[in-house]
């Protein structure tokens, strides 16, 4: 079982059936979902094109130093996904992974289309990455609500913001683009 169908859960199954390995790819949303839903509007990719391959894939697009889009990126997992014909399945929510002592099996539980069902893997792998839910300071409880804040996975555009100075709380690609 694979948890998370992006860049990194795409990869992983595509090396397994090259390898003639028996998995499924589980996605709680649809191919590339944080991609989809928690970048804005403006965001590109912090590496060229050219880099931003997955395995057994080559670069065939017109700009190789370019940065693409986030839609542009989901777009080419969508392709990578159904090319390659990766076992996907869309919109199941993983709910536990267990592997009780002795046991030789991980049970996998999901919601799918609202209907608890259960996998049995060897193998788990997790792909989910470590910013697919938001991870607020404590702090920020502290400061008025006549203050908006908003984290980078609900910021779409400068358009959404109050007139008056803006704050952008880190440097990496993502506060740098958003000061952008």
């Amino acid at each position: 079982v694979v948890i998370g169908a992006g860049h990194a859960g795409l990869s992983i199954s595509y090396c397994l059936k090259q390898h003639g390995l028996k998995h499924i790819v589980f996605e709680r949303g649809r191919i590339g979902e944080a991609w989809r839903s928690q970048r804005w509007d403006s965001f590109v990719m912090n590496t060229p094109n050219k880099n931003n391959i997955l395995p057994g894939q080559t670069y065939s697009g017109n700009d190789p130093e370019g940065f693409g889009s986030a839609k542009e990126f989901v777009s080419s997992l969508e392709e990578y996904s159904s090319k390659n014909q990766l076992p996907v399945v869309e919109q199941v929510q993983v709910i536990s992974v267990e592997k009780p002592d002795g046991k030789k099996y991980f049970t996998i539980s999901v919601s799918e289309n609202g209907t608890i069902k259960n996998y049995q893997s060897k193998q788990v792998i997790v792909t989910s990455g470590s910013q697919n839910e938001k991870k607020i300071p404590l702090f920020a409880k502290n400061i008025s609500s006549d203050i908006l804040q908003l984290h980078t996975t609900e910021y779409r555009s400068a358009l959404q913001l109050p007139e008056g100075a803006v704050l952008v709380t880190g440097s990496a690609q993502s506060g740098c683009q958003i000061a952008e």
